[in-house]
């Protein structure tokens, strides 16, 4: 702002614009100064044409102070500038998946690279890692190195925190960030074929933009979604997600999320569920919806947020509309080979043989089950039941109507 004043060669008498009236109050003062200070700067960015860094700089406080209606992809350009050296003009279009060849003028070794054709972002404890390795199965699904690289949500900028301690515990380890280099080579872009479709499974893809605060504390709600920056990247992907009744899915990631020297039963986990509840309830008083879900404050020990699916899904869905898909585990639970041939004609792949599926399905175990452990603990207490079908209720509707499919109600007299 400094650049403003000094282009201009404006200056500003502030002592001539002080009030001299005892009575008026600190508060007061602080307001009229903000005020005309306010008046004076959008005065300058009218009159004065100062330098276009200083301008886009400019541009983009203001925007993200007031979030327009489309994000503010500014701020990730900003943020990750070694993403955009290293993406080519265009990619190869021989390929389904986002494949190109780098040179010696980008910002990569001389190599192929690619990134997905398919996101599988999703909710902890809804099955994502079962719908995975079933996905890959087919010849035309290529897993990368590993099904979570948590780049865009997580390593691309580093965490002070770690994501499963609580907000204020700093004593665990924390995510450093990682270089756009290193994620495509952990993609493996040698598996990679002309008809191939690349698949990335983060789960955090879909929920978790935490601590965009400290990037951006003057606003109230991040600059951009992680679906706005997939979406910006390779606006034609396939984006799959898989959830689950979030009553049974916070119990389930209350216990299998627990370190070895946590003791969590299902008298500790009423007692955090009414914690939490009561916490995000007072943050609706002050907050809109969006704001307390993308809250990095909320509790990483009871991740209550995590069920509002319709904060979640509603991003993604507007940016990628018909390439956007939704399935329940509950349905994937009862009829596994319908699930995943409806998944397969989605994804735009030739469909396998149903007498192969079947028998694939028959010989594979579920990934990612329960604990043994957390089987002796029982279910929920009936009033933590009844408590958090009572919070859920109304966003589950929300999804239901969202989607148009009443199933995503999730009406407790038809729940698994």
């Amino acid at each position: 702002l400094q650049h403003y004043f000094i282009q201009s060669n404006l200056s500003l008498e502030f002592k001539k614009l002080q009030i001299s009236l005892p009575e008026i109050n600190m508060k007061l003062k602080v307001s009229l100064l903000c005020l005309v200070l306010l008046a004076a700067l959008t005065f300058l960015k009218m009159t004065y044409q100062p330098s276009p860094k200083v301008n886009d700089y400019f541009t983009s406080v203001i925007s993200v102070i007031n979030p327009p209606l489309q994000a503010n992809l500014s701020a990730f350009h900003h943020e990750s500038p070694d993403v955009f050296n290293a993406l080519p003009n265009s990619f190869l279009p021989q390929y389904r998946s986002f494949c190109w060849n780098s040179n010696e003028s980008q910002a990569l070794p001389p190599s192929f690279w690619c990134l997905p054709a398919v996101y599988l972002p999703g909710m902890p404890k809804c099955g994502s890692t079962e719908l995975f390795r079933k996905l890959v199965w087919h010849p035309e699904v290529v897993s990368p190195k590993s099904k979570e690289n948590h780049y865009w949500a997580r390593r691309r900028l580093g965490r002070i925190t770690n994501h499963m301690a609580d907000f204020a515990d700093q004593s665990r380890s924390i995510v450093t960030n990682e270089s756009f280099t290193h994620l495509l080579t952990r993609l493996k872009p040698e598996r990679v074929e002309e008809n191939s479709l690349l698949l990335d499974g983060s789960q955090s893809l879909l929920w978790d933009q935490d601590e965009w605060e400290f990037r951006y504390p003057w606003a109230d709600h991040p600059p951009y979604y992680n679906s706005d920056l997939i979406h910006h990247l390779t606006p034609t992907a396939k984006i799959l997600v898989i959830v689950r009744n979030p009553v049974r899915r916070l119990y389930s990631d209350y216990l299998y999320f627990a370190y070895k020297e946590e003791k969590r039963t299902a008298e500790s986990f009423a007692k955090d569920v009414e914690r939490e509840v009561t916490r995000f309830q007072g943050c609706l008083k002050s907050k809109d919806l969006y704001s307390c879900c993308y809250d990095s404050h909320n509790s990483l020990r009871v991740r209550l947020r995590l069920g509002i699916y319709i904060c979640f899904i509603k991003k993604w869905k507007e940016a990628f509309r018909d390439n956007f898909m939704v399935v329940r585990l509950e349905d994937y639970s009862l009829t596994p080979s319908s699930e995943l041939m409806r998944i397969f004609k989605f994804l735009d792949v030739s469909p396998p043989d149903p007498h192969k599926l079947n028998n694939f399905l028959e010989s594979s175990k579920p990934q990612n089950t329960r604990h043994r452990s957390d089987e002796s603990k029982g279910e929920m207490l009936e009033q933590t039941y009844v408590l958090l079908n009572d919070f859920y209720k109304p966003y589950n509707l929300q999804l239901a109507n969202y989607l148009g499919d009443s199933k995503y109600s999730y009406d407790p007299q038809n729940l698994l």
